[in-house]
C-alpha cells in the first residue's frame, strides 16, 4: 500500500504533529470526500505501508521528526515556485528558507528522495515565458545536484478559481512560442542534472513536444528506494491523464493554510474555518470526526512488495 500524505492538503506543513500521532497509534480514518458519512480504516504500520509519498511547499515541520520514519520507505514532491506573497499568500522566504531547506533535505535523504515540482505554471502579461525561464533557470542551478527529477504542469482551469484567474488575467502562450519555451526549459533541466517530466498534461504535450509524462506517485521510484518491486496498478481515481500509481490518500480538502490564489483543494475559507475547528492534534481523522451512524470499512491493501530488486 502506498499512501500520499496529500493532495488535498499540505499535511507535512501544518499537521506533522497529527500525521506522527496516527504513526503511532498505527492506523488513521480518511473521510471519503464524495461521502462524508463514509471512513476508510487505513493502517500505517511499518509492514503495512510499503512507502509514503509526501507532497509539501513547506515540508519544515514533518522534517524535523523525520527519524520518526526509519522504518518506511518515502520520498517527498516539493514544491518550489518563483511566485510571491500576492499568489501564495503565506509560505515563508523562498530565497532564504525554502531553497536552504530543500539542499538540506537533499542532503540528508538523498536526491532520490525529494523530487522538484515547479507547478502550476501560470501564464500572464507579468509571468511571461520568458519570466518563468529566468526563475526556472536560476532555482534549477540552486538545486543542482539536490534532486533528479523536475516535474511541471499548466493551471487547470478549475470552476472554483474562474474568478481568480480572471484577475490574474491568465493568458495562453502560442504555441510555437510554448514549444520554445518547453525545449529551453528541458535543456535547463538537463543542464542541472535533472530529467523534466509533465504532471496530467496527456498527449499533447507528447505529441507536439516531446515532453515525457511523469508519475507523482511513481512506483518504480519508490520499488528503487524500498529494494523490492511494488506490484502497483494505474490510479484509477484520478484523472484520465494522470500516471500515477494507485495509493490511498489520507489528506482532507479544505485545510490548507498556505492561500495560494490557484489552489483547487480548498472551495472557501468559510470551509477552511468549519474543518479547522474540528481539528484536533490526536484525532483519529484529519479535520474531522466520525459521528453516531457513520460507516467505516477496513481499507484493502492493494499494494504488494515481490522481493529485492
Amino acid at each position: 500500500m502506498i499512501v500520499s500524505v496529500s493532495r488535498r492538503t499540505d499535511v507535512p506543513a501544518f499537521y506533522a504533529e497529527w500525521f506522527f500521532a496516527r504513526l503511532k497509534a498505527g492506523r488513521v480514518l480518511v473521510r471519503n470526500p464524495m461521502n462524508v458519512r463514509f471512513y476508510s480504516d487505513v493502517p500505517l504500520t511499518p509492514d503495512s505501508v510499503d512507502a509514503f509519498v509526501f507532497w509539501s511547499k513547506n515540508p519544515a515541520p514533518l522534517f524535523e521528526q523525520i527519524d520518526q520514519l526509519c522504518d518506511y520507505s518515502f520520498y517527498f514532491q516539493f514544491t518550489l515556485n518563483p511566485y510571491d506573497s500576492s499568489i501564495e499568500t503565506n509560505l515563508p522566504d523562498k530565497s532564504r528558507f525554502l531553497a536552504p531547506l530543500f539542499l538540506k533535505m537533499a542532503d540528508k535523504l538523498g536526491p532520490e528522495r525529494v523530487l522538484w515540482r515547479y507547478d502550476p505554471i501560470i501564464f500572464t502579461t507579468e509571468f511571461t515565458l520568458d519570466w518563468h525561464l529566468f526563475h526556472f533557470e536560476s532555482l534549477a542551478r540552486r538545486l543542482k545536484g539536490a534532486t533528479r527529477r523536475c516535474t511541471i504542469s499548466f493551471l487547470d482551469s478549475y470552476r472554483k478559481i474562474q474568478k481568480v484567474l480572471t484577475l490574474l488575467g491568465v493568458i495562453s502562450p502560442d504555441r510555437y512560442d510554448l514549444a520554445t519555451f518547453l525545449k529551453r526549459l528541458q535543456e535547463i533541466a538537463l543542464d542541472n542534472g535533472m530529467r523534466l517530466v509533465t504532471c496530467a498534461e496527456g498527449a499533447w504535450l507528447r505529441q507536439y513536444y516531446e515532453l515525457p509524462a511523469g508519475a507523482c506517485v511513481d512506483s518504480e521510484i519508490l520499488s528503487s528506494i524500498a529494494g523490492k518491486t511494488l506490484t502497483v496498478t494505474k490510479d484509477h481515481n484520478q484523472r484520465c491523464d494522470c500516471g500515477c500509481s494507485e495509493s490511498i490518500d489520507i489528506g482532507a480538502y479544505d485545510s490548507c493554510l498556505h492561500g495560494c490564489l490557484y489552489c483547487y483543494a480548498n472551495s472557501s475559507r468559510k470551509r477552511i474555518e468549519r474543518n479547522l475547528a474540528q481539528f484536533r492534534s490526536d484525532g483519529v481523522a484529519l479535520c474531522s470526526e466520525p459521528r453516531p451512524g457513520d460507516c467505516i470499512r477496513e481499507y484493502r491493501r492493494k499494494t504488494q512488495g515481490n522481493g529485492a530488486v
